[in-house]
């Protein structure tokens, strides 16, 4: 299952993946095991993964935000499930979430994106010691800064992805005010910080 929150390298790293011919995949708007890009119930999407003869690359990042990660890998703990968490630095994937909101006609207060932030990643966090050997943390900004990182996460999940990410443009540093950049990472600062030490790919 690739993990993530909105707007942090989810898509790109779905779909670099994807290009492993091996896997069956399944984006959060595939009608067979996704409805409004949450997962359908267990009995729906296992009596489609049951009839595949081979692996299954997932996308349900909605998830947790209705619910725990732990419940969701506890739901599906009858197959080989592996977790790849992406994450972003938050001043650039909260920018790009409003811009994103923005842009679909409706604005949401900065609050609720730190907090959307903070809560859902630590979903993540909250899993790492008990299920730690199920799940593997990479960082988008580091994806987009070297081929080398994606190589390594291949290698580590035997995967033949395709790279397909693009230079990080940095958009929240020069999008928003430095009052704003300094109260987003203020507030963030402890999730990312976690984010970063159970990162297995950080360059140098």
């Amino acid at each position: 299952m690739v993990m993530g929150i909105q707007r942090s390298g989810t898509n790109a790293l779905f779909h670099s993946l994807e290009k492993d011919a091996r896997f069956e995949a399944f984006n959060e708007n595939h009608p067979d095991v996704f409805k409004d890009f949450y997962l359908k119930s267990f009995e729906e999407v296992s009596s489609v993964i049951d009839g595949l003869q081979k692996p299954v690359l997932l996308k349900p990042i909605s998830e947790t935000s209705r619910g725990s990660l732990a419940d969701l890998m506890a739901t599906y703990r009858r197959y080989e499930l592996h977790v790849l968490w992406i994450y972003r630095d938050p001043v650039n994937q909260i920018y790009s979430h409003g811009k994103h909101h923005e842009n679909q006609g409706f604005s949401v207060p900065l609050d609720w994106y730190m907090d959307d932030y903070n809560q859902r990643n630590q979903k993540l966090l909250e899993v790492l010691e008990d299920s730690g050997s199920m799940i593997t943390v990479v960082g988008y900004e580091h994806l987009c800064a070297s081929r080398d990182v994606f190589k390594a996460l291949c290698e580590k999940l035997q995967v033949s992805g395709e790279y397909l990410f693009r230079e990080d443009s940095n958009s929240g540093y020069t999008g928003l005010e430095e009052t704003t950049i300094a109260r987003i990472k203020r507030e963030t600062r402890e999730t990312f910080e976690q984010l970063i030490r159970a990162d297995s790919f950080v360059p140098g």
